[in-house]
């Protein structure tokens, strides 16, 4: 069992890193590193009733975002959730997307 010093900012190991090892058997999980992603700004929002709008779609390797904007802030959403393909053709026509840095 680990044994911990309570310090007045976090509670430390008491023991040294090699002396504590032994006792985490468990696989170490490792993540692969984020795919850059790729973010096009809409030159015009696409308004949804309720106030909010989609201001941006995001590519990430094979996972599609879109940026809406509402009351509680901004956030990336799946589109699907928010759009239909109707409405996604349609901002597209209505719209220019740009990268910016």
């Amino acid at each position: 069992m680990l044994a911990y010093i309570r310090t007045p900012r976090a509670a430390t190991p008491a023991a040294s890193d090699v002396e504590n090892h032994h006792h985490d058997n468990r696989p170490r999980l490792t993540c692969r590193p984020l795919e850059p992603a790729r973010t096009l700004w809409a030159s015009r929002p696409l308004s949804l009733p309720g106030g909010a709008r989609i201001l941006a779609v995001r590519l990430q390797g094979d996972t599609l975002r879109v940026g809406l904007a509402s009351v509680g802030g901004f956030r990336w959403v799946r589109p699907e959730r928010v759009i239909s393909d109707s409405q996604a053709k349609q901002w597209v026509k209505l719209s220019e997307f740009v990268s910016r840095k």
